[in-house]
């Protein structure tokens, strides 16, 4: 299976989405297209378990703690993280997605001291709705819309669900008037221009902006290409961290 496959199916257990702001959760290393065959399971990724998932050959560890979390800026031997870089091992974390998940952590930890099950039990403490994703518009000519696109998508952008390379565009002309130090693309500097143009709007994750707009100033014909970037509001989700409940009464003897 290739990981990006295993990465859907993961994210559906404990979506990456309903993790506190303050945590680091989802692939933390890695290379999407790479094959998994064996999965190691860990609460923390030690040097240990670094050790353990070589020998068994273990493409993926999963630990439940994010072995990456603050700032990180040199990552030599013998620290595991380069061992996991060095022999291709990806490094996949849920921590707080998995806390909140229905039957994830809380939840165990709720059966095992018999809060009773929903409906009675409820979230010590609903989640603040956040944004996992951006939108990303950007103004192109017609000539060059596939390639702007393409970049895009290959950078990151364009992914709802399980579908690829999601986006809409909409026709419309752009102006413009070019100043004394400008190199137009299109029309000539000092001129008003009016030239057809494409709008492209594609979600990007906050993780991919970077990358994305480094991929569509590469790709866009204009040296000053315009672009807008939209923070998207989440709704409310009823889930949160903690269980609160009723424990069972005490029997009377």
């Amino acid at each position: 299976m290739l990981l990006r496959e295993l990465l859907t199916h993961l994210e559906e257990l404990a979506p990456t989405r309903h993790a506190e702001s303050w945590d680091n959760v989802g692939l933390l290393a890695g290379d999407p297209g790479q094959e998994v065959r064996t999965a190691l399971l860990a609460i923390d990724y030690t040097p240990e378990v670094a050790r353990e998932a070589r020998e068994l050959g273990c493409e993926l560890v999963i630990a439940y703690h994010p072995p990456l979390f603050n700032a990180v800026k040199r990552v030599v031997f013998p620290d595991p993280i380069f061992d996991a870089i060095r022999n291709g091992v990806a490094l996949y974390s849920p921590h707080t997605a998995l806390d909140v998940a229905e039957g994830g952590t809380n939840d165990l930890l709720a059966d095992l001291l018999g809060l009773a099950p929903s409906p009675g039990r409820q979230p010590l403490r609903f989640i603040e709705p956040k944004a996992g994703e951006h939108k990303l518009v950007t103004f192109v000519p017609e000539s060059h819309v596939e390639a702007v696109a393409m970049a895009l998508f290959e950078a990151g952008a364009g992914r709802i669900g399980h579908y690829e390379r999601c986006s809409f565009r909409t026709p419309g002309t752009g102006t413009f008037i070019g100043g004394a130090e400008s190199h137009p693309t299109v029309g000539s500097r000092g001129a008003y221009e009016q030239t057809p143009e494409i709008k492209i709007e594609t979600l990007c994750p906050i993780s991919r902006l970077p990358d994305a707009l480094a991929a569509l100033r590469r790709a866009h014909p204009y040296e000053e290409p315009a672009f807008d970037i939209v923070k998207l509001a989440a709704p409310a989700d009823k889930i949160g961290q903690g269980r609160i409940g009723n424990l069972p009464p005490t029997p009377v003897t």
